[in-house]
């Protein structure tokens, strides 16, 4: 970085910058610990991707507020032992601050695999029709474990 001396005011202008630079690398930080991301769930975007793009669509990119609304729905579906949508559309958009939304959930024995889940979507043609719908841009990705059981939240929105 270059610094030009401006007048009396420039070294209040360049503390001013380094804190706002210090306030938003610590928001960045917390953004992502609360979005905690793991290598499977990077992986399952990873797949989701190349799906989209077999069929000609751009892909998806995790985004860190929608994942927190999805690892809670997984949180809860693993402390329950069920698989539902339950009241999806409130949730998603609350997280996502968009009305073009789709969700798909999933549930397997094990730790689950990326490969694994996204075939169990693709198979399903309620869940084909959310991963394959190009309007969607962002992802919200999460799996819990509970019981030997792992559960699958993904969001989607514009």
């Amino acid at each position: 970085m270059v610094y030009r001396h401006a007048g009396p005011g420039a070294s209040v202008r360049r503390t001013m910058t380094i804190v706002a630079l210090a306030a938003l690398f610590s928001a960045l930080l917390a953004t992502s610990a609360s979005a905690r991301i793991s290598r499977l769930e990077a992986r399952t975007v990873r797949v989701i991707n190349v799906v989209r793009a077999h069929y000609g669509l751009q892909g998806v990119r995790i985004s860190a507020g929608m994942s927190v609304g999805a690892d809670k729905h997984s949180l809860f579906m693993a402390r329950h032992r069920v698989a539902t949508h339950g009241a999806w559309a409130a949730r998603v958009s609350h997280y996502a601050h968009s009305r073009t939304i789709g969700e798909v959930i999933a549930w397997m024995s094990g730790r689950g695999q990326a490969g694994r889940v996204v075939r169990m979507w693709l198979n399903s043609p309620p869940h084909r029709a959310v991963l394959l719908n190009g309007h969607y841009r962002r992802i919200g990705i999460a799996r819990r474990s509970k019981h030997h059981l792992s559960f699958f939240t993904a969001d989607f929105a514009r």
